[in-house]
């Protein structure tokens, strides 16, 4: 159960269909292969607005990727997640996203823009290793 703040009226939320993605919360430092060699940022994964939500920021060094912001949300009637992704450059995009046995997939089917991340969480879930 979670609740929220609306028209000064605490509403409770019960969003138990995002409770999966409860090992990737925290916040994580991350290096990325690039180009130019390693590059670092930090990314805090929170609950956010109770527990109705997850916020990802993504804090990166100017060589690794667009510091970015994702929220994590889920229609608790479809398979998978919906994750709605803005970039410093301004860049706005929509995901798809699922969770299961460890594996950490977000994907992206657009005519010109087919995107895929996938990561594993260790067994300890203290890393994942991606690509």
């Amino acid at each position: 159960m979670a609740s929220a703040v609306c028209a000064n009226k605490k509403m409770e939320v019960d969003n138990n269909s995002l409770a999966l993605l409860e090992p990737l919360i925290g916040r994580w430092t991350m290096e990325v292969q690039t180009a130019q060699g390693s590059a670092y940022g930090i990314t805090t994964i929170e609950w956010i607005e109770g527990r109705g939500f997850i916020r990802i920021i993504a804090d990166n060094n100017p060589n690794a990727p667009p510091s970015s912001v994702c929220l994590i949300g889920r229609d608790q009637d479809r398979v998978g997640f919906d994750v709605l992704y803005v970039d410093e450059r301004g860049l706005a995009r929509s995901y798809q996203m699922s969770f299961a046995g460890g594996i950490w997939r977000i994907w992206r089917d657009q005519p010109g823009s087919f995107q895929r991340f996938q990561a594993r969480l260790n067994i300890e879930g203290n890393e994942l290793v991606g690509s």
